[in-house]
């Protein structure tokens, strides 16, 4: 069963339900979890609830006949190996960062350790939601507002991270 702080807004879950989740979903995460931490990365409790309940998910763009807002995927493979980049996003932005998967056809989506959740492409990394509910209602719905954090691997003095 889902833990009640990742579950989505109900006109989210409507979506989500199309594309296969539910809230009893449950992916097995120890590949993901092991290669992550192989290459030194932290993965908390909440990202690898959202692993847990998401991995695996695909959404496309609603300009690609998909159902989504914005296109993503929860796999973190394509971050195995980054480490030097998760290192100098985790220094721009001040907390750990901890790969979720693919936004926007190639950023990075990934989970902070205040449970915040980012989306990265070269050295820009966009706040998309404060929580897993917030970034999900951006992604699928266009709903709520993002806030640049860095601009070519260079922070934007008004961070509202703490």
């Amino acid at each position: 069963m889902i833990d009640e702080s990742l579950r989505p807004s109900p006109d989210a879950e409507a979506i989500l339900r199309t594309a296969g989740w539910s809230p009893d979903r449950e992916v097995d995460t120890s590949g993901w979890v092991d290669m992550l931490r192989r290459d030194d990365n932290e993965v908390f409790p909440h990202a690898k609830a959202i692993l847990k309940s998401f991995g695996g998910l695909r959404l496309e763009h609603e300009g690609f006949g998909g159902i989504s807002s914005q296109g993503f995927q929860i796999d973190p493979a394509s971050w195995y190996y980054e480490r030097e980049r998760i290192s100098d996003i985790e220094e721009i932005i001040g907390h750990k960062v901890c790969p979720l998967g693919e936004a926007f056809g190639a950023a990075m989506l990934a989970v902070l350790d205040n449970e915040g959740v980012i989306s990265e492409f070269e050295g820009s990394v966009v706040l998309l939601g404060n929580n897993w509910r917030a970034a999900l209602d951006y992604l699928l719905l266009d709903r709520g507002t993002t806030i640049r954090l860095a601009e070519d691997y260079e922070p934007i003095d008004h961070s509202p991270l703490t």
